[in-house]
């Protein structure tokens, strides 16, 4: 049982009352400076700075990210210079917690304008500033003080009006001794939790790969593929074009309508269901609001959706796949996804499905198709001449069984690593505001 102080004063705010009369609770405005130091707009054009914007940082303080930029290519918004023990939060869309702690000395960083930076005084010490905004009440606080419904956000001056506890210096000191030892040992297991889900993670599309390349015959007699990816295949293995897979109708591949044929503008709030990428990254058919007319969809029949089709992400996240359940709205493609209808008699839907979606050897082979290390977009011509290594119907269907038998044991280790890691995230943020908030009782012992 951790100590904890035995007379506490009203603070003021639910949850937040004081222990004894040594501790004082003061706005932050008393204890910090706030955005004093900002770049002129005649800063030397060629001044080379690293730029932090809300994206780059998380709710615990660290920077995940900064972008170089000269000071003539930044962006209007790179203004806001900091320095060391400097905390800043941002004040536009508040329920992101977007919170940067520089702890050591550093040369050219500047924020956003979407931030509020503050530098403690003398009588903050500014690890203990950092857990106390970190804290989740001040972080709920924050929130519930922003305006606004898409982007809401809080003045810099209603930001240093919110409270905090603030005990004597020495005990600032030994509570920040305190929770950085801790929230150290925290994140290193962590840290090992996650790693964990990557070796994981790594295993599963592994297995996945050797099994859709080799089979389950560990004695099965091998030939090349001919192709670098792939390696070598079961000898009796066909190796074929996807488009020699396809249904023999009309449109059996087709990608979604571009152009004049559906704009932004057709968009309208019922009417033919348009299915889009994030149908596809979700395996959900039911969400979103995007529609089109009735006359619209007479034109763009060709693009309907329908049961059984195995639907690709063409555009950014790339060669994500689905297969459309029964049951759906009448809909279309949106220009973002490549529809396939497969012969069932000589390729199982499922089969292809977790070559696409769980293996790496899709990517892999338009990658190389296309001679790119990175590629931001799939074409039908792409997806039609892609080769696919083709085991029998039969072998398929028991590839399918073993993979879902298999990666059902990984995934139920997943969830349990992340379970943990949840578990391990939110004691942290419990033990933080237990501590700043006076609950548990630090002592230099």
């Amino acid at each position: 049982m951790m100590p904890r102080y035995e007379v506490y004063k009203d603070f003021g705010v639910e949850g937040r009352d004081n222990p004894t009369d040594r501790w004082d609770s003061k706005a932050l405005k008393y204890l910090v400076d706030y955005n004093i130091k900002t770049l002129a707009e005649d800063t030397d054009p060629e001044y080379e700075l690293k730029y932090i914007e809300i994206g780059d940082v998380n709710n615990i303080g660290e920077i995940l990210n900064t972008t170089t930029y000269s000071f003539k290519n930044a962006p209007s918004r790179c203004r806001r210079v900091l320095s060391k023990d400097d905390v800043f939060i941002s004040t536009v869309r508040t329920y992101l917690k977007a919170i940067g702690y520089i702890k050591e000395e550093c040369e050219d960083f500047v924020c956003s304008t979407g931030f509020c930076v503050l530098s403690p005084k003398e009588s903050l010490n500014p690890g203990y500033l950092y857990y106390s905004i970190i804290d989740e009440k001040f972080l709920n606080e924050v929130i519930s003080k922003s305006t606004g419904v898409s982007y809401p956000a809080i003045t810099p001056t209603q930001l240093v009006n919110i409270k905090i506890n603030i005990p004597p210096l020495t005990e600032q000191t030994q509570i920040v001794e305190f929770l950085d030892s801790k929230t150290s040992l925290i994140d290193k297991l962590i840290s090992v939790k996650q790693r964990k889900i990557e070796l994981l993670k790594e295993k599963r599309t592994a297995l996945i790969n050797h099994v859709v390349t080799k089979g389950l015959n560990p004695n099965v007699k091998m030939k090349e593929s001919g192709v670098e990816w792939i390696g070598e295949i079961p000898e009796h293995w066909l190796f074929l074009p996807i488009k020699y897979l396809l249904k023999k109708v009309k449109n059996a591949i087709k990608t979604g309508p571009f152009g004049s044929q559906l704009k932004s503008d057709d968009i309208i709030g019922s009417g033919f269901k348009v299915y889009n990428q994030r149908t596809v990254y979700d395996n959900d058919y039911h969400q979103g609001e995007n529609y089109i007319s009735d006359a619209k969809f007479e034109l763009l029949k060709e693009f309907k959706v329908i049961e059984g089709d195995i639907l690709i992400t063409s555009r950014g996240t790339i060669g994500k796949c689905s297969i459309v359940p029964p049951k759906i709205e009448i809909g279309v493609l949106h220009p973002c996804l490549i529809r396939i209808q497969i012969d069932e008699g000589i390729l199982a839907k499922l089969y292809l499905h977790r070559y696409i979606n769980q293996s790496s050897l899709f990517i892999d082979g338009v990658k190389y198709e296309s001679n790119s290390t990175t590629i931001e977009v799939i074409y039908s011509d792409t997806i039609k001449n892609y080769r696919l290594p083709l085991p029998p119907f039969h072998e398929q269907t028991q590839i399918i069984e073993f993979l879902d038998e298999k990666t059902k044991e990984i995934d139920n280790l997943l969830i349990l690593e992340q379970k943990k890691i949840d578990l391990l995230k939110e004691y942290r943020q419990s033990l933080i505001s237990e501590v700043v908030t006076g609950k548990i009782k630090v002592t230099k012992d």
